[in-house]
This record gives structure tokens, sequence and C-alpha cells, in this order.
């Protein structure tokens, strides 16, 4: 049974009943907001009843987005779930709220001094709430236009990862993980990592949620979808542990299925310290690799290193202060076509933010945008015309 359905059946009934929502069959669902105090469950143990549902209905109506309430059930509906009986006091196990900007609404303004909503209606009433501002970061994403050339850099330093950048139509996401007690945490340094903001909950499973609204695909009628994950160390460690957990996810990703590379709703593209014989040698692999340019001339597959990725400053001195020079400007040509004739993406990081650069990358056809100023170039990228491909550096996933 689906959590959705299960909702409206207990509500029916008044039944108290807790539902432990379940991706797939063992992991519980994990959705985050980044200011939550642990970093803990939107969703985790929900005790409904029939008082709850009425209450909810009256007052959250005037309050939400449009279509917020047919988004939350579009959620659930992705999450399977089991049945069990609820203990005689029921503790809620989620304790932060919303961010500043999130939903204002009177049932959370009130929580504390609701006089006629016992717990378990307490519990639903939060938990419904977090799911519909999930709901609406993620699935309402049907009226952003996907912008195929933006990708955002360290994107789990922004208040909400992954969800931020999904609400400027971002198609490309950058998060770097660490191994932490058998877990891939995601963070810049040691320093910054915290139990439970793993690549799981703030990657995978909301991106599953979305392939599944959007019948395969990120956004609706969208492009190809790119996770780049940078192994931070210890390469050769971290694959088999990411290995196993995208089993979890094969369905939705590039890979090889059934002995032949194919190509599904998201591209995960390994850098850092990447162990490229050991994803090379993977007859299984559902990664690639991130290429440097030392590697414009190698004879990979395009399946195998589909991106090629290099600082900026590495290789180029022009900052966009000043009309970039004939010979730059031909290197930069002369990497993106050796690229694309291959079959290859292109990305820059630590280039610089300013739409000068950015016009220069676009007119090379530079396929990826590198930056952490995710509204500005979202509005760059709108408004520019980027350089059309020839037949002869078209993709895979252009077609």
């Amino acid at each position: 049974m689906l959590a959705a359905a299960a909702l409206r059946k207990v509500g029916a009934a008044g039944k108290n009943t807790t539902l432990q929502l379940f991706r797939q069959k063992t992991s519980p669902i994990s959705l985050h907001w980044r200011n939550s105090p642990t970093n803990a469950d939107a969703i985790n143990l929900i005790a409904v009843t029939t008082s709850g549902l009425e209450v909810l209905q009256d007052w959250l109506q005037p309050t939400l987005p449009p279509n917020a309430v047919a988004a939350s059930e579009k959620l659930l509906e992705c999450i399977p779930f089991r049945e069990v009986e609820a203990p005689a006091e029921t503790d809620c196990c989620f304790k932060s709220r919303p961010p500043e900007n999130g939903l204002k609404c009177p049932l959370m303004q009130n929580y504390e001094s609701r006089s006629n909503m016992n717990r378990p209606t307490q519990l639903l009433a939060t938990s419904i709430i977090f799911s519909l501002g999930i709901a609406t970061a993620i699935y309402g994403q049907d009226s952003v236009l996907p912008l195929r050339q933006a990708h955002a850099h360290n994107d789990y330093q922004h208040e909400r990862p992954l969800l931020n950048a999904l609400s400027y139509g971002f198609c490309s996401v950058e998060a770097d993980v660490f191994l932490v007690d058998g877990d891939l945490l995601v963070g810049h340094d040691i320093w910054s990592l915290k139990k439970g903001r793993n690549l799981r909950k703030l990657y995978l499973d909301p991106l599953l949620a979305l392939v599944k609204k959007h019948n395969g695909k990120v956004y609706e009628d969208g492009p190809l979808f790119t996770l780049l994950i940078d192994f931070k160390a210890d390469g050769e460690k971290i694959y088999p542990v990411l290995k196993r957990q995208l089993e979890d996810y094969k369905e939705m990703l590039c890979g090889i299925h059934d002995g032949s590379h194919q190509m599904r709703a998201i591209q995960i593209v390994i850098s850092g310290a990447c162990p490229r014989k050991l994803i090379e040698n993977d007859s299984q692999r559902l990664v690639s690799i991130d290429g440097r340019l030392s590697d414009l001339e190698s004879k990979a597959s395009a399946e195998l290193m589909p991106l090629i990725s290099d600082r900026w400053g590495s290789h180029f001195k022009w900052r966009g202060k000043s009309k970039m020079k004939n010979a730059t400007k031909e290197k930069l040509q002369m990497i993106v076509t050796k690229a694309h004739a291959a079959g290859r993406r292109v990305r820059f990081w630590a280039t610089p933010e300013s739409p000068e650069v950015w016009n220069a990358l676009l007119a090379a056809g530079v396929d990826h945008i590198n930056t952490d100023k995710l509204q500005m170039l979202q509005q760059h990228l709108k408004q520019a015309v980027p350089k059309p491909r020839t037949q002869a550096e078209q993709h895979p996933d252009d077609t």
C-alpha cells in the first residue's frame, strides 16, 4: 500500500496508527532542512487521527502555494510504507522547525497552544507541513526552465542542498563526500561533516522521487542531469561503498545495464580522488569518470569519461577585466572542439563569477558553467543564447 492512500484510509477510519515511511523496504525516508538543529528527518514517524486530517484541511488551504497539496500527495505516492501499531505514548522524533522563509502556516504558529489537538494529531500536522514544504520545493519545478549549462559548485553549501539548485533550473550539481563509519557524508572538509548529512538523504532520495514523478526525468521533458561526486580522500575505499548504495537507485542512473551501457535520467561522474582503474574495470558500473585537460587525447569511451574538467587559472590568465586575446580565444575553442569531437562535455572550475567570463565560455561552447551564485547565473543564462553545436559535437544526452 502507498503512503498517500494509507493516510486517507487511516484518517477515514479514525484509528490511531503509526505509519513509518520507508525508502524501498528498509531505509527510512529522510528529507532535510539545512538549518535544522539535528538535520533530522522531515518525515519519519507519523501518527494520524480523523480530527487531525479534518483540521489540516481547513487550516492549510488558505496558506499553501498553488498545487502544493497535490504535489505533497505525489511525493507520498512515491514512498512505500509499512503499518504498525502505535505505542501508548507517541514521542515526536522530529523536533525541528521550518526555515525562516518556509510556510507560515497558522497551525505551526500556534503549534504548542492548540489544546484541542492530541499528540498524534500534532505529529501528523507537523509531518504534513514539512512534506508540503519539501513537495513545494521539489515538485514545484514544472514551471522552472531547465538550464543545461548551469552547474552548482559545492552545492551542499547552499541553504537547501540540491533543492536550491533545482528551483533555479540547474541541471548539474556537485557534492563532496567523505567515508565516515561506513557512510558517505557530504561536506567540504572533515570539520564540516555532520552525522545524517549524507549522500542518500541530500541527493539520491530526492532525485529518485523527482525521476519517479516525471516519468524518468529530473525535470519534466528535461535534459540529462549530472551529479558530480568529488571523492575528497580514499577513493578506493569510498567507491565500493558508493557502488552498494547506488544499487538502490540503478533504474535512474546511466551505466551498464544488462551488459551494455544505457543512458538514463542521471549521470553520476566521479571526480577528485577518483579510482580510475577500479571504475574502468567494473563491468556493472553505474558511474563515470571526470577527466582533465590531459585526457583530451584519451582513448577512453565517452560513456566511461563523459566530462573533461579543469581549473581555469591553471590554463588561462584572462579574468574578464579586458577583451579576451585571440590566442586565448583560440586555445579555449580548441579545447572544446576536441572534447566535443570525442563526445565529451567541458567544465572549468574556479572561473571568475562575471557575465563577461560566462559569455566567453558560452560562445566557445563550454557545456557546464561553474558557479556559487545560483540566481545570478540563472538570470544570465535565461537571457544568453548559447552557441549551437554542430552535428559532430552532439552528445549522447542530446538525443
